[in-house]
Formats: C-alpha cells, structure tokens, sequence
C-alpha cells in the first residue's frame, strides 16, 4: 500500500471517500485498487462494509473523518489501545511458590479464565520476570565445586501399573550439586531410610564422588530429631 494513502497505519478518510465514490459510479473492486493503489482485499473490505452500514458516497462526503472511520469501525489514528490490567503478580508468586506443581503456565491459564482481555503466555512470563527484578530481593550463595550437595524427595507423585494391573505410587529423588546445578533424579518407591540411602549412592555414582557436605530438609528419613540451635 502506498504511504500517501496511509495515516498512521490506517488508511485515511479521504482515501475511504474515493473508494465509495469509485463504487458508486459502479468500478469493480480490481479497477478502485489499480486506481487508488490501496490493495484489493482492502478495497473489497470496505465495499463489504460500506453495504453492510448502509454508508454511500453522498452521506460520506458530508461526515467528518472521526465520524466517518466511526461509521467503519476504525480506531482513531493516534489514540492508545485501553491498556490490560497486569494481574496480581504478588498474589502468583505465593501461589507459585506455596502449591505444589503449580506452574506458571497453569496460573496464567486460571488468570485467562478469570480475565475476558488477556495477552499471550509469553508476555505473562516476561511481565512476572519484570516484577521480579522490581522486588530486589536475592539471595546468592557462594559455592565451591564439590563442596556441598542438597538433596530432597520432590513433594510430587508419579504412578505407574505393575504386573496385575495395580496402580503403584512412586516418590522422586532429587539432588543437586551447589556449584554447577547438575541434577541427578530418579523414581523411589517411597521414602524410607533404605531407599534414602540407597538413592544417595547412585546420586554419588552419578556425580562421580561425594561432596563435603549433604543438606537435606526436614524429611524423617534423614533426620532423626530437628536442632533450632
């Protein structure tokens, strides 16, 4: 499309004008564009809605360009798109960080659900990253390789069906080393000191030796008694 026949990115009202009048003295839809040199299928939408409002020549040429792009339906050219309410990221955050296998696609679906405008997941993302920047809370550690390693069953349970057909729960086994974040998981039968254990060496095996320190939560199968000292 021609810039001259553009304002702002809309097409401009004395433009729309020339297209009822070609129309009215009967040009097909070809000749208007090879005449103006708007685009066909441009031509042809506003032939389509000039019929469907009921809007000619003679009633166009007499209406001010805001009533006439009213008439069709156009955004003013300059005007802001009303804004979207960003949501209550604050109010995520806990969410995300207190339920667990709580995502954050999964909390900007139950936003969609609850918002008639919304903008696209990507943009959720980059706007929950944004707030967080503007919270200026971090935490960084320091670690050495080798140094220490942290280790805890995940909360979440995944299933599967043995032999007979019976659904068997199963718990996942994680542990991280601190200073490259290599991770190493896998599916426990549950939580007890055996299984604990054993997770641990093949953790250990996996890493290629065992760090100087362990830290682990609260879970029963690797401490005994909690010291608050």
């Amino acid at each position: 499309m021609r810039r001259k026949n553009l304002l702002n990115g809309i097409v401009s009202m004395d433009r729309v004008r020339e297209i009822l009048r070609l129309k009215a003295e009967n040009y097909s839809q070809r000749k208007v564009s090879q005449l103006t040199g708007i685009p066909r299928s441009s031509v042809q939408n506003y032939f389509v809605k000039a019929d469907a409002c009921g809007i000619t020549f003679l009633e166009a040429k007499d209406l001010s360009d805001d009533e006439l792009r009213e008439r069709f339906g156009k955004r003013v050219p300059g005007r802001e798109r009303a804004e979207i309410q960003d949501p209550n990221f604050s109010l995520i955050h806990n969410e995300r960080m207190s339920r667990k296998g709580v995502t954050l696609e999964l909390l900007y679906n139950e936003w969609k659900e609850e918002t008639k405008t919304v903008y696209s997941y990507n943009t959720f993302c980059r706007r929950y990253q944004e707030w967080g920047m503007l919270q200026k809370l971090v935490l960084r550690n320091e670690y050495e390789p080798g140094d220490r390693a942290f280790s805890d069953y995940s909360g979440a349970t995944l299933s599967y069906f043995d032999n007979e057909g019976r659904e068997q729960k199963i718990e996942i086994f994680v542990s991280t080393l601190a200073a490259s974040n290599l991770i190493y998981a896998e599916a426990s039968l549950n939580q007890k000191v055996l299984s604990w254990c054993n997770s641990h060496v093949r953790a250990f095996d996996y890493f290629g030796g065992s760090p100087k320190l362990l830290g682990i939560d609260n879970l029963k199968s690797g401490v005994i008694k909690s010291c608050r000292s």
